[in-house]
């Protein structure tokens, strides 16, 4: 895809394209919208920190950063970051689980010959 090369991170937009992050893009933390037909990537804004997971949740990029260590939603249009932390250990995964919610796979700490993880359901999209 056209525009799509050194992403490591990437989520539907609102409205059509793709939210992407790229492996050269400010350390891992700018996002940027592609358009797949031109392969033209705009940036939309940052994150506090390099991202490891993005999903789109109600039209916003909501992703895993510093290390798994937290999670932010960055609103598109003003720049503004929410942040939530403090897990059991640290963030693995996200997934999108209908209007307002996602799921995030938490590990469970450091545990004597390790535990699954868990899996934490947030009800609605971080606010500012």
């Amino acid at each position: 895809m056209p525009g799509g090369d050194g992403v490591i991170a990437y989520a539907p937009a609102q409205g059509g394209g793709l939210w992407i992050v790229k492996g050269d893009s400010l350390s891992f933390t700018t996002v940027q919208h592609l358009d797949p037909l031109t392969g033209v990537a705009l940036p939309v804004g940052q994150f506090s920190s390099g991202v490891l997971d993005l999903i789109n949740v109600d039209g916003a990029p909501v992703a895993i950063t510093r290390l798994g260590d937290a999670i932010e939603r960055l609103d598109v249009t003003s720049g503004a970051l929410s942040t939530v932390s403090g897990f059991t250990g640290p963030a693995r995964r996200l997934a999108a689980a209908g209007p307002g919610r996602f799921v995030v796979e938490i590990e469970q700490g450091v545990v004597l010959f390790g535990a699954p993880p868990a899996l934490w359901r947030f009800p609605r999209p971080l606010r500012r």
